[in-house]
């Protein structure tokens, strides 16, 4: 779960988690309503959030966790393959900043592959 001015996003796991349409999605809910009624969560259009990335060499990204690093910059921890049909051999950890929508939700990046730099968390 993540909040975020008030609002909670579920991020999941979607499809398969061996096959390469693994992907993240949420469902959301506005902070201060009964969590407990299922007509106070939306979904996102059915769409994931964070998919494969092709281009960079990177699939199925899934199973995701999120902290801060001192500096409050968030970063998704997830875990994905780097070779299309990976299914579980050759899974890897991996962590990307994100930032958020102005709509208050989450913006996942695009995985980017290994030969990506990103900046060292502070």
């Amino acid at each position: 779960m993540l909040e975020h001015n008030g609002r909670w996003f579920l991020v999941y796991s979607s499809a398969g988690s061996w096959g390469d349409d693994y992907n993240l999605a949420f469902m959301g809910i506005d902070g201060g309503v009964d969590p407990m009624n299922k007509g106070n969560w939306w979904a996102l259009d059915d769409r994931p959030v964070m998919w494969s990335n092709p281009d960079a060499g990177v699939w199925a990204p899934g199973h995701a966790s999120f902290v801060n690093d001192r500096a409050g910059t968030s970063y998704v921890v997830y875990h994905a393959v780097d070779k299309q049909g990976g299914g579980w051999g050759g899974r890897s950890i991996r962590a990307e900043p994100f930032g958020w929508n102005p709509d208050g939700s989450p913006a996942f990046p695009r995985p980017v592959g290994f030969d990506v730099a990103i900046a060292h968390p502070q």
